[in-house]
């Protein structure tokens, strides 16, 4: 008998962290990308979980993020740096 396939709940959580990760940045994507790569050697060890379309995503997303993040901190560090003390 064959095994019922499960979707793997570390692809879903990797999805789930990835979705916020516009609001709360890197405390999101990280994890995102973690739980991604787990979750796609999970799916490739074990025939009996499915959901590498979501582990993709999440993984996709959370690195998009991530550089969002990145870039978006060195425009911060640009435009505060150009106000000079007030005289």
């Amino acid at each position: 008998m064959e095994p019922i396939p499960k979707t793997s709940n570390l692809a879903i959580t990797s999805l789930l962290f990835a979705c916020p990760s516009p609001v709360i940045f890197v405390f999101g994507s990280i994890p995102a990308i973690i739980l991604g790569v787990m979750a796609l050697r999970q799916i490739d060890a074990h025939e009996v979980y499915t959901g590498r379309k979501l582990a993709k995503a999440g993984l996709i997303l959370g690195i998009l993020f991530t550089l969002g993040s990145g870039v978006y901190l060195i425009w911060l560090v640009i435009v505060l740096s150009n106000f000079g003390p007030v005289h």
